[in-house]
């Protein structure tokens, strides 16, 4: 091949430039920013007091190795938004059987005011084993008969939905030690408090 034809210099010249262009891009792109070998990490948004308040809420009732616990997303929500939750009934430690109706039901009450509506209990007994790895759970239910206003809508809506304002809910268990109904009574009972706005 000629080398000093005119096309194989002006190749050789274009060439060389190519990797000439790559440290110039470089000290380009690095006059404008800090350059580092150093991954770069998002910088986490300061926390709102918006954020803030929408906090987990988290009750507890515990009496001898029986536990409850009664957890919601969001201490805030908006009037039509549903409202989820999930009450545990959990061993503390060892295996038990327990015997009862519904084992888990909700209250629903509004703070300084008069609507509420409470759970509802089966009569029958039936047997459930407890385990420390293997609680009772349960998303948050309406069960019973109200004569209220309040209570009818509450129980006709498919989802929980509250009216504005203030309200505790409270996850209460309701059950027996034992197989067959007949040994000690446990009822515990969890809160928590949550705010409907506009």
């Amino acid at each position: 091949m000629d080398t000093a034809s005119p096309v194989f210099m002006k190749w050789g010249r274009l060439h060389d430039m190519r990797w000439l262009a790559r440290p110039l891009a470089t000290i380009v792109l690095c006059a404008g920013v800090a350059c580092t070998s150093a991954p770069v990490t998002p910088t986490q948004p300061a926390s709102s007091p918006s954020a803030d308040v929408q906090l987990t809420a988290r009750g507890v009732d515990q009496s001898g190795r029986f536990r409850l616990v009664f957890e919601v997303p969001q201490t805030v929500s908006s009037a039509g938004e549903e409202i989820d939750g999930l009450a545990t009934l959990e061993l503390v430690e060892g295996a038990e059987g327990i015997s009862g109706g519904s084992y888990l039901g909700f209250a629903f009450a509004e703070v300084d005011g008069h609507r509420r509506l409470d759970p509802a209990w089966t009569d029958n007994c039936s047997q459930r084993a407890l385990a420390e790895d293997a609680p009772i759970e349960s998303r948050i239910l309406k069960t019973g008969a109200a004569d209220d206003r309040f209570g009818k809508m509450l129980l006709a809506d498919p989802l929980v939905r509250l009216s504005v304002g203030v309200w505790e809910i409270t996850a209460v268990a309701d059950f027996h030690e034992g197989l067959i109904c007949a040994g000690p009574r446990y009822r515990l009972s969890a809160t928590v408090r949550l705010q409907v706005t506009d």
